[in-house]
């Protein structure tokens, strides 16, 4: 049977590239200088921010913030989003990798910057960073008084298998403007619906593939070396974001993801529809977001019926989150790992279905007891999929205790920041480099 264009397409770019690997190899082996890694990848893939001139507003060198982006959100009644950014020194023709950091509840754009030590490893190491900031339509006067991340399993929506929460702690968090109008809380809401919102109900989704579009037109960004990172609810936020997106989204231009502290609530887990290097980190004493079913707030089990008494981890909030194993086995499948339909099972006392993902010696292990696996050493897969734990609680690790508040940013959230980006710096988005071409027809969902 004869080969139709797109096979022959793609003969055509395997010959070309196993002759461009080829001829380096060679030239690595017939030549004194250094043969490197990153000759053996292709040129960055510049945005269209390196094509015009640097724009006026943008400032270089320190924090700065741009508060009128504008989105076609009808609930954010006529408001507009901001974010602020870091851009280290640059002539606006390189393209530079960037990172895109998610703050959590009771936080903001500001600082989270200065909080995670992200932006001051940005200075050191050639970054771009961003720092959207979330939304906050409560009504005048609430005690909760910060912004948080909306979307399916955060605004009120119901997941797959009912409510997302415990019904008696049910309306626990403030009623926003944007949620009490869709009926979800409030006085508006249907008798016998259970309030299960944490954040606003505004298209958060649609604002960071706006805020996305409006970076790489503004900012010189290498497009293959878009990464991520979140904590607590930027983290939840984020693995839903990328769940829920198609080619071309923000969440599936992603190179990796480093989610500190997140989960997925019940019932709303997607794989990613294109290989991102993913680390997930967890305190091992944290019950705000638990990892596992054994840190599950006071071991309670999952009520959840259809799942099962271990089908869900229980916070200390009392709502539902899938069990980090299950988000790890899908995301497995996303990243067309070998042994994808194989469990990873992380809880204790189950049967170990990963092996030690070694770091860095200055990061694995001490006083955080920082420790990271990924699947078997069978496992053959387009991006990593890696679980990381610290004997923290619910922060980023290296956090010191309560005793010594004052060194939180000056020395252990610079470690945080200093691996993050060892991680990050390894992993470039595939498909946009050509070796994945096409979207899997249905996505897959354990949930």
């Amino acid at each position: 049977m004869g080969m139709d264009a797109h096979g022959l397409r793609m003969l055509s770019i395997a010959g070309s590239r196993l002759s461009t690997t080829i001829g380096l190899l060679l030239g690595c082996l017939f030549c004194q200088r250094a043969c490197v890694l990153s000759a053996l990848v292709p040129d960055p893939l510049a945005s269209a921010g390196c094509k015009g001139s640097v724009p006026e507003w943008l400032e270089r060198g320190s924090l700065a913030s741009f508060s009128h982006l504008e989105v076609d959100d009808a609930l954010l009644f006529g408001h507009r989003r901001s974010y602020s950014y870091h851009v280290p020194e640059y002539s606006g023709r390189n393209a530079l990798p960037i990172v895109f950091d998610f703050h959590g509840y009771y936080d903001d754009a500001k600082s989270e910057a200065h909080e995670d030590a992200v932006m001051r490893e940005s200075a050191r190491y050639g970054f771009i960073s961003v720092f959207p900031r979330a939304w906050a339509d409560f009504p005048k006067g609430d005690k909760w008084g910060s912004s948080a991340w909306g979307g399916p399993g955060l605004d009120g929506t119901v997941g797959r298998y009912g409510p997302g929460c415990d019904k008696k702690w049910a309306g626990n968090y403030p009623c926003y403007r944007s949620c009490e109008a869709l009926g979800r809380c409030g006085s508006s809401m249907q008798k016998g619906l259970v309030d299960c919102h944490s954040g606003p109900c505004i298209d958060d989704d649609k604002f960071v593939d706006v805020l996305f579009q409006h970076i790489l037109s503004h900012f010189c960004v290498d497009r293959s070396r878009v990464h991520a990172t979140g904590v607590s609810d930027g983290a939840i936020f984020l693995y839903g974001l990328i769940g829920r997106s198609r080619l071309g989204d923000f969440g599936a231009s992603l190179a990796s993801a480093v989610l500190v502290e997140g989960s997925v609530p019940l019932g709303f887990l997607h794989s990613p529809v294109s290989p991102i290097a993913i680390m997930d980190i967890h305190g091992t004493h944290d019950h705000c977001v638990p990892g596992n079913v054994s840190n599950s707030y006071k071991e309670h089990l999952c009520p959840v019926k259809a799942v099962g008494p271990r089908g869900c981890v229980v916070s200390d909030d009392f709502y539902y989150y899938t069990p980090v194993g299950e988000i790890l086995a899908l995301w497995g499948l996303g990243n067309r790992c070998s042994d994808a339909s194989l469990p990873f099972n992380l809880d204790v006392g189950e049967d170990k279905d990963y092996v030690h993902y070694p770091t860095q010696q200055r990061f694995d292990g001490g006083k955080a007891d920082f420790w990271c696996a990924s699947r078997s050493l069978s496992s053959l897969c387009q991006a990593p999929v890696v679980w990381c734990t610290h004997n923290g609680k619910h922060d980023w690790p290296w956090a010191p205790d309560e005793k010594h508040p004052s060194l939180r940013v000056a020395h252990h959230h610079r470690q945080f920041a200093k691996m993050m980006w060892w991680f990050m710096s390894q992993h470039r988005q595939t498909h946009l480099l050509g070796f994945t071409t096409d979207e899997p027809e249905s996505r897959s969902s354990f949930q």
